[in-house]
């Protein structure tokens, strides 16, 4: 683990003599650092050595780039940076591609390397690994790259690496010391941690949020991957984040109920995400995510749309909504699918980033804080409706409905009860007296108190048509269409546009995904690449609630994450499953990796989706009218190449092959390659 901050030099003890080497080593591990991923080199000997010395275990991949994604997917499991090591030259080349997805996803990822001696010519002379500026090289692909100048100054650089991390919006550093100063005798001792307070929102721009979201017609929030990262420090007053001592709460295992800590549970999972859903439920906002945002909330909550940014109805309705939160998102063209997608109502960003309240959607009210805290703020402010509105968990017949019909109720009406109550349900639990006595309350389907008490059971909100109610008397009411409406729209809405949208993208692998999300723990942390099974499929057509969490690599869009992201997830919670999915062309980019995960005996379903080549870009090509070139690819014997590895390997054919084959997988000895070959 790491302290959520940067590193202070050690003011207490006399000087003593050690290496630059050890300064490094020590000061990881005072920021909580206890494991390395990396290849050792001629040049990176010294610090191997030093950290072999100081207890920091070292995962050994079989490609830096390996060592770069498993980095980035243990950072993204715990919230802590993930820490990479790599030898000077084509090593820390190899890295960049994965540095360069961290920047893209804000992934607090650190690259450390030697660099040429100290001495060498600018112009080179032909050393070992030499490049032409390898700090440069990297500074264009990190946040920033730093060349130390002496052992001094590690702890300095490292301080400001471990500060960036929280204080900013988190995204890779590239640390370069010379390799003539890593033996050097110095007497700086190591660094211990700081804490960075996070940064607090505008009380008059939470204001000016809280005021427009209680008066919204049809508010929307958007969840990205900046959910997942709001750091809101334990707001306990006996809770002290690094050195909690609440009885209740143990800083990494916290469970204290008003403890905001990003190390509750033991498991990472910011509370903003459940701070954005109670918000959701106060003013009844469907909640959106991003790729990165996925998990954030639960994909089964009856407000949730999922990782659906990209449908065209889900775009559709954003574009129709007057009020639109987005929290720790770009809004990025890679999140919408298209370039040029607009707003057209008031936007409300939170985030940690200034330069994201500009851009291709300015923000109508900027708040550059931390998610958590700007989410907190506005909850308890009086803006805000307060009363918790605590959804049914199970259906509402007509009985009930008719010794409450005053009550106002969001639940999953049969159409049986629907038929008889043609006037229907209003979407959330007011009652009648409460929203009158509140009459800026504006109800989802632009109700407001006077008309609500005239026709109190006159408003549906749902995303399902008259049609699809007969079709499934099991579908929840859940749109902003009164009985008259609906009548008279027979087209879906919506919930219903939604699911048709996914069930078309992912026909070629529903039944699959179905049965891998019936066998998959609900704390399973699922990584998936740059594949047509993943994006297409898996990315809304498998459901994840936290504590599960989705690994995916949007905007950068490299191939090959997914099975090191895999292994850095499990080298980080060694209890908790974690599945593999990818196409037969991305897992080819990282496959080496199995022997990794063989090597340290992870039991990673992984679960491969053969189309026989680049099948995204086949399709692209047929789309141009041009004959697909050089994307056929002759593929290995997946199960046989497991198999020559040590791990195990299996084909299937069914839905029922697959589910048992994964749910083995599971409680395996060791990875197991799992080949599901496309219809």
């Amino acid at each position: 683990m790491s302290v959520a901050g940067g590193v202070a030099p050690v003011s207490s003890g006399g000087p003593s003599t050690t290496t630059a080497a050890h300064v490094l080593a020590l000061t990881l591990v005072a920021c909580g650092v206890d494991t390395v991923f990396g290849i050792p080199g001629t040049h990176n000997l010294a610090i191997y050595q030093a950290l072999a010395e100081a207890g920091v275990r070292c995962v050994t991949t079989r490609h830096e780039q390996g060592a770069g994604y498993a980095a980035d997917g243990y950072a993204r499991a715990t919230g802590r940076p993930g820490i990479v090591l790599t030898t000077t030259g084509p090593a820390v080349l190899n890295a960049a591609a994965a540095l360069a997805q961290a920047y893209s996803d804000s992934s607090p990822v650190l690259l450390i390397s030697p660099g040429v001696p100290l001495t060498h010519p600018r112009l080179g002379r032909g050393y070992l690994h030499e490049s032409k500026d390898q700090s440069r090289a990297l500074d264009s692909l990190c946040a920033w790259s730093h060349r130390v100048t002496s052992p001094e100054e590690i702890p300095a650089a490292l301080s400001r690496a471990f500060a960036s991390f929280t204080e900013a919006r988190p995204r890779p550093i590239h640390l370069e010391i010379p390799v003539d100063l890593l033996d050097l005798p110095t007497s700086v001792p190591p660094a211990t941690p700081f804490r960075v307070p996070p940064r607090t929102p505008d009380p008059a721009a939470i204001t000016s949020a809280a005021t427009l979201l209680s008066t919204a017609l049809r508010p929307a929030i958007i969840l990205g991957g900046g959910i997942h990262h709001s750091h809101a420090e334990c707001s306990h007053a006996e809770c002290s984040h690094a050195e909690c001592s609440h009885a209740e709460c143990s800083h990494a295992e916290c469970s204290h109920v008003e403890c905001s800590h990003v190390e509750c549970s033991g498991v990472h999972h910011s509370r903003a995400g459940t701070f954005a859903l109670t918000l959701a439920e106060r003013i009844g906002a469907p909640v959106v995510t991003t790729a990165n945002g996925k998990a954030a909330v639960p994909e089964s909550h009856p407000l949730a749309l999922g990782a659906t940014l990209h449908l065209p109805a889900i775009q559709a309705w954003l574009a129709t909504c007057d009020v639109v939160l987005a929290i720790g998102t770009e809004l990025a063209p890679s999140d919408f699918w298209i370039d040029d997608f607009r707003l057209t109502g008031h936007l409300i960003r939170i985030d940690i980033d200034p330069a994201q309240m500009h851009g291709d959607h300015p923000a109508t009210i900027p708040i550059v804080a931390d998610g958590s805290l700007a989410l907190n703020a506005l909850l308890t402010h009086p803006a805000i409706p307060q009363k918790p509105e605590h959804l049914p968990q199970e259906p509402l017949d007509a009985e009930l409905l008719a010794e409450q019909q005053d009550s106002v109720v969001r639940p999953g009406w049969d159409a049986e009860s629907l038929a008889e109550r043609s006037e229907s349900v209003l979407w959330a639990r007011r009652d009648v007296e409460w929203l009158a006595d509140r009459p800026e309350s504006v109800v989802r389907a632009g109700w407001d108190a006077v008309s609500l008490v005239e026709r109190r059971d006159s408003v549906v909100r749902a995303g399902r048509d008259v049609e699809l109610f007969a079709d499934r008397p099991e579908s929840v009411v859940r749109a902003g269409w009164d009985a008259e409406s609906l009548a008279g729209r027979s087209e879906s809405v919506l919930w219903a546009r939604r699911d048709a949208e996914l069930e078309r993208l992912a026909a070629r692998w529903g039944s699959q995904l179905k049965v891998i999300r019936d066998v998959l723990p609900a704390d399973t942390i699922v990584a998936a690449d740059n594949s047509m099974f993943c994006y297409y499929g898996a990315l809304g057509g498998l459901p994840v609630d936290p504590p599960g969490r989705f690994l995916y690599p949007t905007g950068f869009g490299t191939l090959g994450f997914a099975l090191p992201a895999a292994i850095g997830a499990k080298i980080a919670y060694p209890e908790r499953p974690v599945a593999v999915l990818a196409g037969d062309g991305a897992f080819q980019f990282s496959v080496q990796e199995l022997a990794t995960a063989v090597e340290l005996g992870l039991p990673l379903p992984i679960v491969i989706s053969v189309n026989g080549g680049y099948g995204e870009i086949r399709a692209e090509m047929l789309a141009r009218g041009m004959s697909p070139v050089a994307v056929d690819l002759h593929n290995p014997d997946f199960v046989g190449l497991a198999v020559a590895y040590g791990a195990s390997g299996v084909a299937v054919g069914t839905p029922e092959e697959l589910g048992e084959a994964v749910g083995k997988a599971l409680h395996a000895s060791g990875p197991t390659v799992i080949v599901l070959r496309e219809a």
